[in-house]
């Protein structure tokens, strides 16, 4: 429902493992990432970075050419986010 939620509101699509989520949106020729969630007891462990991989991969496959990301700077861990995306 969760999905189906955000899909509704937001145009955002939901990717889902075990230790974390992905919300994203395909908007040709961009694959736009709104938000990463890890765990935290899995942070560090470079979840964030296999799901974008992933993502980017199937989007590849699909003709898609640019990943788009950004980070909210209100959030309580912007700092970290920002620093794990520009590694990226």
């Amino acid at each position: 429902m969760f999905k189906d939620y955000y899909k509704e509101l937001k145009n955002l699509e939901v990717y889902e493992e075990e230790n974390g989520f992905v919300l994203y949106r395909l908007q040709h020729p961009y694959l736009y990432i709104r938000d990463i969630y890890v765990k935290p007891e899995h942070r560090r462990s470079h979840l964030a970075a296999t799901m974008a991989d992933k993502l980017a991969a199937a989007a590849k496959e699909l003709g898609y050419t640019h990943m788009l990301g950004d980070v909210e700077p209100s959030n309580n861990s912007a700092t970290a986010s920002i620093k794990v995306l520009l590694a990226y």
